[in-house]
């Protein structure tokens, strides 16, 4: 998955295009090189895809603050496992070593 910073310009990207041929199809319009029943037709698609596209990005950011929370609480037990270990016994020791370590 991309970091959230990069699906978001990713999709303001995709976004861009979308109003850029819209904006290209009104031009071939004007210069009667294209049907008005067409651009509408075109114009109503890319709406709809930039709807969905639009829809997308708080999610990317949901989903950031998701990933910010659980890097947080890892980071604080891993702190907290280190302290543990400094003060503990060899008993304590022993078990946080074998909690990161995995049996073979």
């Amino acid at each position: 998955m991309k970091y959230p910073d990069e699906g978001r310009k990713h999709l303001v990207e995709q976004i861009r295009e979308l109003n850029a041929k819209t904006s290209k199809i009104r031009e071939l319009i004007l210069e009667d090189k294209f049907d008005q029943d067409d651009y509408l037709s075109v114009k109503r698609a890319a709406e709809k895809q930039i709807q969905r596209l639009e829809a997308e990005i708080p999610q990317l950011i949901v989903s950031h603050k998701y990933i910010e929370n659980d890097l947080t609480g890892c980071i604080s037990n891993m702190s907290r496992a280190g302290r543990i270990y400094r003060e503990g016994n060899t008993i304590k020791r022993r078990e946080i070593i074998g909690r990161v370590i995995p049996k073979i």
